[in-house]
């Protein structure tokens, strides 16, 4: 095409339909922006203290499940509490012990909660009924004793003794609870059904492609209600207490000082989480300490230092674990804590288990590519749609100041000219970007976002394509005004065009080069973080400058500064086009197959990552091996 000014169907074509596409693309692809403010919120409620009503609500969940699966998650919606609501799913499902395991444990926490009302008369009935269904499981039979310990004694603070003291206030209900206890100890297992509940709902999400399909199964996990640890816990802070309490025979006493070692054998398969183990540790450590004292008060010594010594043998895993989490590989501010991300200071900083840098590499480039580069992109299609608006506000300014009416001219680039202006302006630096942070090997694409390299690298490129694009078309359009006797205003002084470019050169420089030369320096990052920034409030103002110095002298120059703002606007529009059309769509293709990659946070049945629930497996299989031994 011929760089003249075109009343023909090319410029049509360029100067219309071209900005209408860009504006539509950047309408519909910024309903993705929303996404990613959504997804913001889900990490704050991640990461805040306890869990949420936002989060207990199901609101993530919902906004990504079907219809047709919020009944396997939220049940009967239309009741009054959470566990009338989860009792609907096993009124369909009568024969489902998983499905009734789960409405009780919901049952017990609406029980516990002052604020709903569920008489001891309908808990008791509906245990009862769970015995029914699951005779074999000890899990109802210790919930009930459970129950019962907690209102027939209570434990009262006395502040100046810095202890508490166990109150006795119904010795009937106690005399039951032990009852219940016996009952418990000789059935052969316990089970909540936690593991096959929770695979069966995680199933139904869909397939991990963007970043919140992981979250929202984070969110789910973090929802999750287990009332009963509480019980079980107290449970066994009260056993040696009533043993105390009473007058029993020694064998009495024993049945039930040894009680904890049972239920550890009945439940410790079913311990899913890293939670239920701690659980299950504190029964071990409260028994290593207050059954062993109880003992030794009954003159049992012999049963006081076995009872120590097969207690310290189950936390023993536990206890080495805790003593090797004070060297973790990554913390505080030392250079190894840019590696971890935000979801991994998160969920895995206080695991203590072995992270490499390799490991970390894929979860940092997911939260590069989806917090940051697409958020940027995004931004850039804001901005750029901006600049078209006032663009055409100057275009039309213009356009009235001349004396027959007529149009700006609109200058169509040939090919040449178009492909040096989108060429050296767009797709030099996008290629430059692109090698220099995927293949390098000198830049921060595999540390977190806490290396504000990161910032400063996205930063120069956004500012290098808009600068070196807008002064390669606003070259263009001058010269063409020039050659058809428009008149133009003076130009930019090479001078500070010189410096400009100059220090957006020396910006990538040092960019590139200062971590690999001098290691990490915050002050440097700070100071080149500084200077990008700067350089960026330089672009926005010369372009605010150019829209009043275009509106101030428009009848002298009103010809060119219509002709600039009508020409420039589908350069713009073509970059719109490139980003949102092909730019975001590869960056959520990154995304993808990097969240497939990254197998370290994956979210899995047994803990919120794959590495807490093979911690947790480790844990666990340590004091089932010492369960098998002492009874070996």
């Amino acid at each position: 095409m011929s760089a003249k000014p075109n009343s023909n169907l090319a410029s049509i074509f360029y100067g219309s339909v071209l900005v209408c596409l860009s504006l539509l693309l950047t309408i519909w692809v910024g309903r993705l922006y929303s996404e990613r403010v959504a997804v913001v919120r889900m990490i704050d409620q991640l990461g805040g203290e306890g869990v949420s009503e936002e989060l207990q609500s199901g609101t993530y969940e919902k906004s990504f499940l079907p219809a047709e699966h919020w009944f396997l998650f939220f049940g009967d919606t239309t009741r009054p509490t959470k566990s009338a609501q989860q009792r609907a799913i096993w009124e369909k499902n009568h024969d489902n012990k998983v499905y009734y395991a789960n409405y009780i444990r919901l049952l017990v926490g609406d029980y516990l909660d002052e604020e709903v009302a569920v008489s001891i008369d309908e808990l008791e009935k509906e245990i009862r009924q769970g015995e029914k269904i699951d005779p074999d499981n000890a899990f109802y039979n210790y919930i009930w004793a459970a129950i019962l310990f907690k209102r027939g004694a209570e434990w009262e603070s006395i502040p100046d003794e810095d202890r508490d003291e166990w109150v006795i206030n119904d010795p009937t209900l106690l005399d039951s609870a032990i009852v219940e206890l016996r009952k418990a100890t000789a059935k052969p297992y316990y089970r909540r059904y936690h593991d096959e509940l929770n695979e069966e709902r995680l199933g139904l999400f869909p397939e991990t492609r963007r970043i919140e399909h992981r979250l929202v199964k984070l969110t789910f996990l973090a929802s999750l209600r287990l009332p009963e640890l509480g019980l079980v816990r107290d449970l066994f802070k009260a056993i040696p207490q009533y043993v105390e309490s009473n007058e029993l025979s020694g064998s009495e006493a024993s049945q039930l000082l040894d009680t904890w070692q049972s239920f550890l054998t009945q439940s410790t398969p079913d311990a899913y989480c890293l939670i239920d183990v701690l659980v299950l540790n504190a029964v071990a450590t409260l028994s290593e300490e207050k059954v062993a004292e109880v003992y030794e008060s009954m003159g049992e010594q012999d049963s006081a230092d076995n009872t120590r010594e097969y207690a310290g043998k189950l936390s023993q895993p536990i206890t080495q674990w805790k003593d090797n989490r004070a060297d973790m590989p990554f913390g505080g501010d030392s250079i190894n804590s840019m590696k971890l991300g935000i979801l991994a200071s998160m969920l895995l900083s206080s695991l203590g288990e072995p992270i490499t840098g390799e490991m970390l590499a894929p979860g940092n480039q997911v939260e590069r590519v989806a917090f940051l580069e697409q958020m940027i992109a995004h931004s850039m299609l804001v901005l750029l749609v901006l600049l078209i608006i006032f663009a055409f506000i100057m275009r039309s300014i213009c356009q009235l100041t001349t004396t027959d009416g007529r149009a700006p001219n609109l200058f169509i680039p040939s090919l040449k000219d178009f492909f040096r202006i989108f060429g050296l302006g767009v797709l030099l630096p996008v290629a430059f970007y692109y090698v220099y942070t995927r293949h390098s090997g000198i830049s921060s694409y595999e540390n977190s976002l806490r290396d504000y390299r990161s910032f400063l690298e996205v930063g120069l490129f956004v500012v290098t394509c808009f600068a070196v694009s807008t002064w390669l078309g606003m070259g263009f359009i001058r010269q063409r005004c020039e050659k058809l006797g428009i008149s133009v205003p003076q130009s930019i002084r090479p001078l500070w065009r010189g410096l400009f470019f100059g220090a957006l050169l020396v910006s990538w420089i040092s960019c590139i080069l200062v971590r690999p030369l001098f290691g990490h320096i915050r002050l440097m990052d700070d100071v080149l973080l500084g200077l990008m920034s700067g350089l960026g409030l330089i672009f926005l103002v010369i372009c605010i400058i150019v829209f009043f110095k275009g509106v101030i002298s428009r009848k002298e120059f009103g010809s060119y500064y219509g002709s600039l703002a009508r020409s420039l606007m589908p350069i713009w529009a073509c970059v719109i086009l490139f980003i949102g059309g092909l730019g975001i769509p590869w960056l959520h293709q990154q995304e993808t197959a990097l969240l497939k990659k990254d197998t370290l946070m994956a979210s899995s049945v047994g803990g919120f990552t794959a590495i807490e629930e093979r911690l947790t497996h480790r844990l666990r299989d340590g004091m089932a091996d010492a369960l098998k031994t002492n009874q070996d």
